[in-house]
């Protein structure tokens, strides 16, 4: 009870102290300390988000394309997660996102060499990051640029997910490949048989 009560006052605080710093900060969202975040006038996190210690979440606001991180209600995330947004992240409702999770909604263009750095904004490439509502992100993997990741989907710990997932899917691997989806019928999860080309 002691711990609960001291809980909800530590995020009650922590959110009056930074509400003027957030695009949109809900009631008892919270982000754990120590933490690396840059960008928090381009972030909204709805109500009941918790984000332990160590996040690394950096939105480059000097981007040309105004870029935002959305993150949905009671949605946790774990120690060690890396966000990276350039243009735009979001992330639904109720989701599980594990330990050192990479999520980026942008790369560096290699297409030439480059006798400048770069980091620099003019050089990256971007496209959105999309993670529906019920998603479980297992620990390690990396969602990169322009992924969208259906509703109620599983991806596996240590995957590298580099297109769409289907909601109500498991996929895993390096790329990540639908494995298992759901079967509403039988209620629960099955062997995926579709094509292989799209697995």
């Amino acid at each position: 009870m002691i711990k609960r009560l001291n809980n909800f006052l530590r995020s009650r605080i922590w959110r009056l102290l930074n509400l003027h710093r957030y695009a949109r900060l809900e009631k008892r969202a919270f982000i754990e300390c120590p933490f690396i975040l840059t960008g928090q006038k381009s972030i909204s996190l709805g109500e009941g988000v918790k984000i332990w210690p160590f996040a690394r979440i950096e939105v480059f606001t000097g981007s040309k394309l105004a870029p935002a991180l959305i993150i949905g209600e009671y949605t946790t995330i774990q120690p060690f997660v890396h966000i990276g947004v350039a243009d735009k992240v979001t992330i639904g409702k109720h989701c599980l996102i594990a330990s050192n999770v990479y999520i980026s909604d942008h790369d560096h263009n290699t297409s030439l060499p480059r006798s400048d750095p770069l980091y620099k904004n003019d050089y990256l490439q971007t496209a959105p990051v999309t993670i529906g509502p019920n998603v479980w992100i297992g620990e390690k993997a990396n969602i990169l640029k322009g992924v969208s990741i259906g509703e109620s989907s599983i991806i596996g710990a240590g995957s590298t997910v580099t297109k769409d997932i289907p909601s109500y899917c498991i996929a895993a691997g390096s790329p990540a490949k639908i494995i298992k989806v759901w079967d509403a019928d039988l209620k629960k999860w099955v062997a995926w048989e579709g094509n292989p080309s799209e697995k």
